[in-house]
């Protein structure tokens, strides 16, 4: 049938499914098809990754520079950490409740507050830059297709140009932005999204990845 909407939901993932098979992303995007979902103990390895993001959008709404972080000792930084961890995870708590028990929300916390600690020490290498947007949306048109993309970070460096930042909890690797098919072409969309003045996009994975950043699993 030939497409009667403009807008499609999803984001980058449309451009990601068509690259690897035409056929998955006409079952996904076009007649709504999904998998059954896989029962698991615990959490979703998808929403432990949510938790991450939502920890670090609170973080960098508090510490907004690199002058900020390295003006915070660590035992200040870690409070604030422990702060963010403790508010994202209050609120999901209501979303699980029969998983949320007090053993497991402390599991949970120590390992939120130890993951973004680890991955603020890297950004303590980087050089000067200053936080000018997080989670910024932009409505775009590619090829013919709408679509809404939400950039987890953009970040201004001295010299005005900008990194983006991307937030993945799972392996991640260069190789898959480029070629005719783009593997995730996300971050590729992100920097034609965003303008010339982009030197850099950097991914919070666990590898390296990204100009000169480094990832924690």
């Amino acid at each position: 049938p030939p497409v009667v909407v403009e807008d499609f939901r999803g984001g980058s993932s449309v451009f990601k499914l068509q690259a690897a098979c035409p056929f998955h992303a006409f079952a996904e995007i076009r007649l709504g098809a999904r998998p059954l979902k896989a029962a698991s103990i615990g959490l979703q390895p998808t929403t432990r990754g949510k938790l991450v993001h939502k920890v670090l959008e609170l973080v960098w709404g508090q510490i907004d520079s690199l002058d900020a972080l390295n003006s915070m000792d660590d035992k200040q930084l870690h409070h604030q950490v422990e702060q963010c961890a403790g508010l994202v995870l209050n609120k999901e708590a209501k979303n699980y409740p029969y998983t949320f028990t007090a053993r497991f929300r402390d599991l949970e916390e120590a390992r939120l507050i130890q993951l973004v600690l680890d991955w603020l020490k890297i950004e303590k290498e980087r050089a000067p830059f200053n936080v000018k947007g997080r989670e910024q949306e932009f409505n775009v048109t590619v090829g013919g297709v709408n679509v809404r993309l939400i950039i987890d970070r953009i970040d201004e460096l001295s010299d005005g140009s900008y990194i983006l930042v991307d937030y993945k909890t799972g392996k991640v690797s260069p190789g898959t932005w480029f070629g005719e098919r783009p593997e995730e072409p996300q971050l590729p969309l992100y920097a034609t999204v965003v303008g010339n003045n982009v030197v850099g996009d950097n991914v919070v994975g666990d590898n390296v990845v990204g100009n000169n950043i480094g990832g924690v699993s």
